[in-house]
């Protein structure tokens, strides 16, 4: 029998299909403020990757927040 997940992917749960709605937005945003940096690709990708996921989730919880929001997202 698999483990039961910890409370903190428990409450990541609900927002995972509103940061999967919110997600392209998010990449392009953080790609276009990225793309002049002198950094090698793989350090943008990297901080893009991380930033990218946090942000989505945040994203996606705050439109949680919103009357009738939960019914969409």
């Amino acid at each position: 029998m698999a483990p039961q997940p910890s409370t903190r992917w428990q409450s990541l749960s609900p927002c995972a299909y509103g940061a999967f709605i919110v997600h392209p937005p998010v990449l392009v945003g953080i790609g276009l403020l990225l793309a002049n940096q002198p950094w090698p690709n793989s350090v943008r990708f990297a901080i893009a990757g991380v930033a990218g996921v946090a942000l989505s989730f945040l994203l996606a919880r705050a439109l949680l927040m919103i009357p009738g929001a939960r019914r969409v997202l």
